[in-house]
């Protein structure tokens, strides 16, 4: 199978903006439950990145590790052989106050941002 470097991460690119006169800086949440962040969560729109070129029914599941990281693991159909794409990650908290940035390793030795935006009610 193809590896898939695929960022849950979803918002990651956001959070590398530049506050220009313009533009606001990109704020996180206040506060973010991991425990109800964790489990599979389904990809309904996105910016593509080059990796997630020609790529449908993308999900990425999130589990608690034991040293209180984070598992990723993404998928996603590609669309023209049909066959799937897994790529899997290591994501830990770098802001202990609020939950809301992470740090995501595909591979050593680099790193992305992964910073939670936004999210609903429940």
């Amino acid at each position: 199978m193809k590896s898939l470097i695929l960022s849950v991460f979803l918002i990651a690119g956001c959070s590398s903006v530049q506050a220009t006169n313009q533009m606001k800086p990109v704020e996180t949440v206040a506060s973010v439950d991991l425990a109800r962040y964790l489990g599979r969560w389904y990809e309904v729109a996105s910016f593509p990145a080059w990796f997630q070129n020609d790529c449908e029914c993308t999900t990425a599941k999130y589990a608690l590790r034991a040293d209180n990281d984070i598992d990723v693991l993404n998928r996603c159909i590609d669309k023209k052989s049909g066959e799937e794409r897994i790529a899997t990650a290591r994501a830990w908290v770098t802001d202990k106050e609020t939950n809301a940035k992470l740090k995501v390793r595909f591979f050593w030795p680099f790193t992305g941002k992964y910073w939670i935006i936004d999210l609903g009610p429940n």
